[in-house]
């Protein structure tokens, strides 16, 4: 793995950087559907690194040729409130990544065009769209990346 430093401009190998990723990518093509493999570390560590690394893996070990098929998906989580990211909001990422007829232009500066009515977004709605998206897409595995996101809470005991 190699990587520019920002101070130097010259090219760094990291041999523990290195290690994870190759540690990490075997586990993650060899994983069962429906296994969560966290990749985990303190900020600045090379989650990040490794995630745009292991994906493009994963994107060529999965190839699928039936049509329509996106084995393999990569999403950056965001934050969308106070920090936080909500579920919803990866629901309908996930469908627009899925070329969801419905979802995909939420958000685009086309959406007018595309214009349904918001009935259909509650959570219940987007885990049946996503449910069925992933089964006709044949999708095998999905990255997220920053899904710490995901377990922030305003709830001071959690």
């Amino acid at each position: 793995m190699n990587g520019v430093s920002r101070v130097t401009g010259g090219v760094i190998k990291h041999p523990l950087l290195e290690r994870a990723r190759d540690e990490y990518i075997p586990l993650c093509r060899d994983a069962a559907d429906g296994i969560v493999l966290p990749l985990l570390g303190p900020t600045q560590s090379g989650k990040s690194i490794i995630f745009n690394e292991v994906v493009p893996i994963l994107r060529a070990s999965f190839k699928d040729a039936r049509r329509g098929s996106i084995p393999i998906i990569g999403l950056q989580v965001e934050t969308v409130s106070e920090g936080r990211t909500k579920p919803k909001w990866i629901g309908i990422e996930l469908l627009k990544v899925l070329d969801h007829p419905i979802y995909k232009h939420i958000g685009a500066f086309d959406e007018n065009e595309h214009y349904f009515p918001s009935k259909g977004r509650d959570e219940t709605t987007l885990r049946i769209a996503l449910k069925e998206a992933f089964q006709k897409r044949f999708t095998r595995r999905i990255c997220l990346d920053e899904a710490h996101l995901l377990t922030r809470t305003k709830d001071p005991e959690l």
